[in-house]
């Protein structure tokens, strides 16, 4: 329990430092503010799916066939910041809820438990996902750098869509939400995908142990040759911020941008050698494109071999009318790629 200790006194309490040594001590009572824990249920925000130049039957994440977008569900542990303004004194509460999965559930609606509580009174509730992915001001994002070398790379940990949670960014919003004494408070939130989501359905014609594929990179294609030949543009925001707390759109500037966007696949993770399977690249919105003419370039480990295999470069022009805005909050985009044949 948090501990806020009143002074109650006397004039002399102002005047301490000019009092002597034989002074009596000055009273002092102790009083205990109670702190609440409301319950949360979160729902994570869906995409809507656009098909760009899929050829087949877009569906949507792992086991799932649908035709509505992608559809995400809640990993046990997930961490949501949860900001809690006082709307009468505006103290700001900051706290960290955790998503409470049983094992082989794959919920929209999960349960959070909280890592503190707050004082009874009304607040505005915020809720920001990936809770390490938000400022305590809930104004700005930032991707997870820890495994940037020079270059922006989320690391593939296995076979499933876990690896991306942390770099989808969603927010929800509640008001007049109650706390205290003999409140029952459950706080319903349905988040808001703010940022977007790529889709490579991958075709392998190769034998599985053939060419492994251990990283994958996308680019705009400009035709200058700088930066690198195919990654001209600097498309891919890395970081990026809301007017203020009530915003709902994620804005960039071009520093806070990078040329190429990569998945980094570990050697552990062989299961991704069959002949089709998916990648998830989730992107900031990054606003109007300089080219729709897109840049991917795998590089694959041949027979086993420890040094990589830099394939040719596979080009997807898309037509000027497509993505009029880049990449858009709260979309999904699909592209079918194909390996080249490896004599």
């Amino acid at each position: 329990m948090k501990k806020i200790i009143y002074l109650i006194g006397i004039s002399v309490l102002f005047l301490i430092s000019s009092c002597n040594d034989d002074d009596d001590a000055v009273n002092q009572s102790v009083s205990e503010v109670k702190l609440y824990q409301p319950t949360v249920q979160g729902s994570f925000g869906q995409f809507k799916e656009l098909r760009m130049d899929a050829t087949t039957k877009a569906g949507v994440i792992e086991e799932n066939d649908g035709l509505t977008g992608e559809s995400f569900y809640w990993h046990n542990e997930d961490k949501v910041k949860m900001i809690f303004i006082n709307n009468e004194t505006q103290e700001r509460t900051v706290l960290t809820y955790t998503a409470d999965v049983a094992e082989g559930e794959r919920p929209k609606t999960a349960p959070f438990l909280p890592s503190g509580g707050v004082a009874a009174g009304n607040y505005t509730v915020y809720g920001l996902y990936p809770a390490d992915g938000w400022n305590d001001e809930g104004t700005s994002v930032s991707m997870d750098q820890s495994h940037m070398d020079l270059e922006y790379i989320p690391v593939v940990k296995e076979v499933s869509s876990e690896y991306i949670g942390r770099y989808m960014y969603m927010k929800a919003k509640a008001e007049n939400v109650e706390v205290g004494e003999g409140v029952s408070t459950s706080i319903g939130l349905s988040y808001q995908q703010l940022g977007s989501l790529i889709r490579l359905k991958i075709t392998n014609p190769n034998p599985p142990d053939l060419a492994r594929l251990f990283r994958l990179s996308m680019g705009v294609k400009l035709d200058t040759g700088v930066p690198e030949p195919g990654f001209e543009s600097f498309f891919y925001p890395i970081a990026a911020s809301l007017e203020d707390i009530d915003g709902t759109e994620l804005t960039s500037t071009p520093a806070q941008k990078t040329n190429a966007a990569r998945l980094q696949i570990p050697d552990e993770i062989t299961d991704l050698n069959l002949l089709d399977f998916n990648l998830f690249i989730p992107i900031l919105p990054t606003g109007p494109l300089e080219s729709k003419t897109f840049t991917f370039v795998g590089r694959v480990y041949i027979n086993g071999d420890t040094e990589y295999t830099q394939l040719a470069p596979l080009e997807k022009p898309l037509p000027e009318s497509a993505l009029p805005n880049g990449f858009e909050a709260g979309k999904s985009y699909v592209f079918n790629l194909t390996i080249p044949t490896i004599n």
